[in-house]
């Protein structure tokens, strides 16, 4: 699995300001992930701390499944239409280059 799925999380995450970082595994290691770099991101502490409690010991497909759930009335086109946006943009910006 690749981090540039969730590196624009990262990059919102690291944005406040703080004097201790954690490493967060995208895939919990006790849910099979391990430590290399492909699964590992630097994390604010605190924010770690927050997303644990939100997310518990979930995997990221969970999470959206969670999110869908409880946040998205059940409109699983909203994950779709949002990453489809993402890529656009993404080849949008590479093109423009």
């Amino acid at each position: 699995m690749s981090t540039e799925k969730y590196e624009f999380l990262a990059k919102f995450l690291n944005q406040v300001s703080s004097k201790k970082d954690s490493k967060h595994h995208i895939v919990p290691t006790s849910r099979g992930g391990n430590g290399n770099s492909e699964n590992v991101v630097k994390i604010n502490e605190r924010l770690h701390e927050l997303y644990h409690n939100l997310f518990l010991n979930r995997t990221p497909e969970e999470i959206i499944e969670f999110l869908v759930d409880y946040f998205w009335g059940g409109d699983e086109g909203f994950v779709f239409n949002f990453l489809e946006e993402k890529e656009r943009s993404k080849y949008a910006s590479s093109a423009s280059k």
